[in-house]
């Protein structure tokens, strides 16, 4: 189905779209969770993304998804997931033998317990070192 492009710019008030190019597009870092984000969640989650400096469309957040996650439709340079990940996903990155798999405190151990942010964001700044490293 065609995007109607005049209806983002005559009735949303968007001055630009951005399409993929191709379905295969690179994701540079995608946060895993096992559930939906809360507001204050969201909150957090939005001011990580920004501090990353990465363009927002190479930064995605999932609920965990098998299906998805291993498709050969996604890639991911790095996955940072949010609280404690499944053995299966530690075994399945270990298998992958690329360290790509990273673990930072849940969005909500980080809104209850704030010091955890800072250790989180250390992680994320050897993510980000990675991902730049690659590109």
């Amino acid at each position: 189905m065609p995007i109607n492009i005049n209806y983002f710019e005559d009735v949303l008030g968007v001055r630009e779209v951005l399409i993929p190019e191709s379905e295969n597009e690179k994701i540079s870092l995608l946060f895993l969770s096992l559930k939906a984000l809360t507001p204050a969640e969201q909150n957090l989650f939005d001011k990580i993304v920004a501090a990353t400096k990465l363009p927002l469309q190479q930064v995605q957040h999932q609920i965990l998804d098998w299906d998805r996650l291993w498709s050969d439709n996604l890639s991911y340079q790095q996955i940072v997931f949010l609280g404690e990940p499944p053995q299966a996903l530690i075994e399945q990155s270990e298998r992958n033998s690329d360290g790509s798999l990273t673990q930072i405190s849940s969005l909500e151990e980080m809104i209850n317990v704030p010091v955890l942010k800072k250790k989180a964001w250390e992680s994320l700044q050897i993510v980000l070192k990675k991902i730049r490293n690659k590109s």
